[in-house]
């Protein structure tokens, strides 16, 4: 019976699992963060990050690399029910409110120094400013990624759908509107989220393995998350296009009902095979909803 988000990616200790997109990271951060028990995990951002509310952690801030080593060293050893958030500087967007302060995340090469340094931990790292709206193309200086992520969840947030592409809904609305020639947002434009090799193609690509999170997909939005679960396995069928090799798996999940229904899409070297999951955690073998 798989019940956890962890269990159905893979997600182990030693690893960092990068997020990109939006809609949808910071409640996949904190669902993970509650997979792990809040235990032995760094919660953070190589750009900028809301402190988590309503999660057991500390935050601290590192001035270098060598505060941030001895603040993941005493994390390690102090074994408690908290997750650790380092930054390197507090931002102070919105003056005596510390429930919505944002922090400064860290440098891509700390990340990568400490993922090797500390393997019994995990990191979750947030590598993808969204403006709080449920999806976006990226800008030609994001996302902020190592060149090969260990693991990716690339996540667009179903919400938006068959509304127009505005500010208002869409992350970089002026890149989707001219990138897609379209002016509401469909099943072909959000295709073209996940597909698009100039947005986050190639960083699928470059990924060792790498998801796709169809987040807000409520019931109301089944029929649209079916048709783009379809569209994008023959997009990772397609043998030619080399940017769908690393992913391995689809998912469409909607979070405000808190896992009431969800579907994962597994995708092995020796087929397909569908997951239905909800609270009796039902598994089907068919391709169908």
């Amino acid at each position: 019976m798989i019940k956890r988000l962890k269990d159905i990616w893979r997600l182990k200790r030693g690893e960092a699992v990068w997020l990109v997109g939006a809609g949808g990271k910071t409640g996949t951060l904190n669902r993970l963060a509650r997979d792990f028990s809040y235990h032995q995990l760094v919660y953070t951002s190589t750009t900028a990050l809301l402190r988590p509310a309503g999660l057991p952690h500390r935050l601290a801030i590192c001035s270098g690399r060598a505060e941030f080593f001895t603040a993941l060293t005493s994390y390690r050893r102090r074994q408690k029910t908290e997750i650790l958030v380092p930054a390197v500087r507090k931002i102070s967007r919105w003056p005596g409110d510390k429930k919505k302060a944002k922090i400064k995340g860290l440098p891509v090469e700390w990340i990568i120094s400490a993922v090797q340094r500390f393997p019994e931990l995990i990191f979750l790292v947030e590598a993808d400013g969204a403006g709080n709206r449920s999806c976006k193309a990226p800008a030609e200086w994001e996302p902020v990624l190592p060149a090969n992520p260990e693991v990716l969840l690339l996540v667009q947030g179903l919400s938006g759908a068959g509304k127009p592409i505005s500010s208002r809904i869409c992350h970089r609305a002026g890149i989707i509107s001219s990138g897609t020639g379209r002016r509401y947002l469909n099943l072909k434009v959000y295709r073209e989220l996940f597909t698009d090799r100039q947005w986050y193609g190639e960083h699928l690509e470059a990924a060792g393995r790498a998801y796709l999170l169809l987040s807000q997909a409520s019931r109301n939005r089944q029929e649209l998350a079916a048709g783009l679960v379809s569209e994008l396995l023959k997009d990772i069928e397609r043998k030619e296009n080399s940017c769908f090799s690393s992913v391995k798996g689809i998912t469409a999940i909607d979070y405000r009902n808190v896992l009431e229904w969800l579907y994962h899409l597994e995708i092995r070297k020796d087929g397909c095979r569908w997951l239905k999951l909800n609270f009796r955690s039902k598994r089907i073998s068919a391709p169908g909803w």
